[in-house]
């Protein structure tokens, strides 16, 4: 398979190869943090909802609320950052400062450490924020909106106004 090569430092999309899922080799290069998550998500009905994707249905729901999608992006702080292991670079969210501002997409807590003193990392599933993005888009296309109309109205008021 010939892979497309950057033409700059910056990386590309390589679509990954399908391969039979090996647990035992998964287990082999997982963190306990890792194995413990796994095992977790191969048992707990609810975790495993992280790849089946959720329920989502009215009739579970109740306390529907409007808010503003646009103050809480705002409150958000997003970093251009390496890793430490390999020194590649993305973009994304201190766990613990996005925690502060919509705590359900964190879990762990900020410097834990394990029984025998070992780091315990704090995950963000970004698959939550997606109705935060999608609620400021809309506020934004209305701000737009507005915007798009006042300007008309003072074109027309301007171009009256030169005659």
């Amino acid at each position: 398979m010939n892979t497309p090569q950057p033409t700059d430092k910056k990386k590309i999309w390589i679509t990954p190869v399908i391969e039979d899922l090996n647990i035992n080799k998964i287990k082999q290069e997982l963190t306990q943090q890792d194995l413990e998550l796994l095992d977790l998500l191969t048992k707990d009905e609810n975790a495993f909802r992280l790849f089946t994707g959720s329920t989502s249905d009215y009739r579970l729901k109740k306390e529907l609320r409007d808010f503003n999608g646009v103050d809480i992006i705002n409150r958000l702080r997003v970093y251009d950052y390496a890793w430490k292991n390999d020194g590649s670079r993305e973009f994304g969210f201190v766990a613990h400062e996005l925690q502060q501002v919509i705590p359900y997409l964190v879990t762990g807590e900020k410097d834990a450490l394990d029984n025998e003193g070992k780091e315990q990392y704090q995950r963000v599933n970004y698959a939550k924020l997606t109705p935060i993005l999608f609620k400021a888009l809309q506020e934004q296309q209305e701000m737009i909106q507005l915007l798009q109309k006042e300007v008309t109205e003072l074109s027309k008021a301007v171009s009256t106004t030169a005659q």
